[in-house]
């Protein structure tokens, strides 16, 4: 009846809320103090995903033209040549935290990159490789030209990135349905998807943006339907969907991926692809390493192919294990 002679304990009832409503959170002292922070491969992973889609939604596409993704290539190519220490998967990194800037923030498609740079706030903490190779003499990148960028790049990363992909996503392919999926290319079961490399570009993306990772936690089940996942429209080309009614054309196409039809032990089952066999997709259908680089005069250079390497230096180490929290 009296409330004054209860006594509460303040610190206990903040402590047990806390751990109902904070977990995995992160405490900042002030916002002076507060910073973006990315971890390599995974700034876009998992369902929870969505900045490619913003940043598509905010900023119309301009595709590289061959001559531009030559001078990207020869300032690359002279980068690791010269220093060996330089990694792409870092510039890549870079770009992956300035688009998820660029979704907050206001601009136009035709500002050029490297004056955005110069007027980043502090805490966007872009790679020094990165901010070099925007600066770089006779190269104009906008806006517009970002996806297209992190295209080539992420192309070009392939095999660091699979070298941090856990290994419940590599799972093989039977033979037998591996004979039903070349069989689908050569009877023209497409309408949309008729030519490999375009499945297998889609594939690349999917694996690079949605399931590497360094942790053993996984957002993405690898027993799911591989064909519910490829529909997602960020790892197809945007033109396809410029089109009215291909986004249903595109789902038709590859529900032929849930019910392949094989014989074992003299018996006629459904088999279905999962997640899991996405990169066993990927090399089947021949993969897409030259889609890329149509049109570009390559040097024989050794891309460097280490996140793991046992001979990296300390602060790209402690740039890998890094987490970024929005």
């Amino acid at each position: 009846m009296n409330y004054k002679q209860y006594i509460y304990d303040f610190d206990e009832i903040e402590k047990q809320l806390g751990e109902q409503l904070l977990p995995g959170k992160v405490k900042f002292e002030g916002q002076d103090k507060l910073k973006f922070v990315t971890f390599c491969f995974e700034g876009f992973r998992g369902n929870k995903s969505s900045v490619f889609i913003e940043f598509s939604e905010k900023y119309k596409e301009n595709p590289l033209s061959p001559e531009k993704k030559q001078k990207i290539y020869d300032i690359i190519s002279g980068k690791i040549n010269k220093q060996k220490e330089d990694d792409l998967s870092i510039i890549l990194f870079s770009i992956q935290l300035l688009m998820y800037y660029l979704t907050q923030e206001i601009h136009t498609e035709k500002e050029e990159i490297k004056v955005i740079i110069n007027d980043l706030p502090e805490y966007v903490k872009l790679s020094k490789e990165c901010k070099e190779f925007f600066e770089s003499d006779d190269l104009s990148i906008k806006v517009e030209d970002l996806i297209g960028l992190y295209n080539f790049f992420e192309s070009l990363c392939f095999t660091p990135i699979i070298n941090n992909l856990q290994e419940q996503y590599k799972k093989n392919i039977d033979e037998e349905v591996k004979k039903e999926i070349k069989k689908l290319f050569d009877e023209k079961k497409f309408k949309l998807i008729n030519k490999k490399t375009l499945l297998a570009t889609a594939c690349r993306k999917f694996i690079s943006r949605y399931l590497v990772s360094t942790r053993n936690d996984t957002d993405i089940n690898e027993n799911d339907n591989l064909s519910v996942h490829l529909t997602r429209q960020e790892i197809w080309p945007k033109e396809i969907f410029d089109i009215k009614g291909n986004d249903e054309i595109l789902d038709n196409d590859l529900n032929n991926f849930k019910n392949l039809e094989v014989i074992k032990n003299g018996n006629k089952i459904k088999e279905k692809l999962i997640v899991g066999q996405c990169y066993e997709l990927y090399q089947l259908l021949g993969g897409d390493d030259k889609e890329e680089l149509k049109g570009i005069n390559v040097k024989k250079i050794n891309l460097k192919e280490n996140i793991d390497n046992g001979d990296e230096n300390e602060d790209h180490r402690k740039f890998r294990i890094r987490r970024r929290y929005n």
